[in-house]
């Protein structure tokens, strides 16, 4: 079921679903009316994107980790990595806070989010 706020992927863009999916006139097809587009859309169409999916689709740049726990993951920090960041619901702020040096983005925090192991601004101490 596909629920506001959910980010899919249609017609080759990734968008977010303005509202819950409801039945057309309550006995139609179910329709969802997403973020760009001019017109409802069967349910069935949009591809659901995992946040997981997206975060691993993130290239690292760098990581330091034993067999147990994870320390640190840096991306660069680009315009691609920023925007796909932002389609797990964050703001170009929250980024610019988990700048670790020149160029590079600390991922930790975005990816025990994700897990959600951890809250936003929590501090990881392994």
């Amino acid at each position: 079921m596909l629920k506001m706020d959910d980010k899919v992927e249609y017609e080759g863009a990734i968008t977010t679903c303005l509202g819950d999916e409801f039945k057309f006139m309550g006995i139609g097809p179910v329709v969802v009316e997403l973020e760009g587009f001019e017109r409802w859309v069967n349910v069935k169409l949009p591809k659901i994107i995992i946040k997981l999916e997206i975060l691993n689709s993130i290239p690292v740049l760098d990581y330091d980790n034993d067999r147990d726990d994870l320390y640190t993951v840096t991306c660069i920090d680009n315009n691609e990595n920023r925007e796909k960041i932002m389609h797990l619901g964050y703001k170009d702020e929250d980024v610019d806070r988990f700048v670790a040096e020149e160029g590079s983005i600390e991922m930790t925090h975005f990816a025990w989010k994700v897990a959600n192991y951890a809250q936003l601004g929590d501090s990881f101490n392994g």
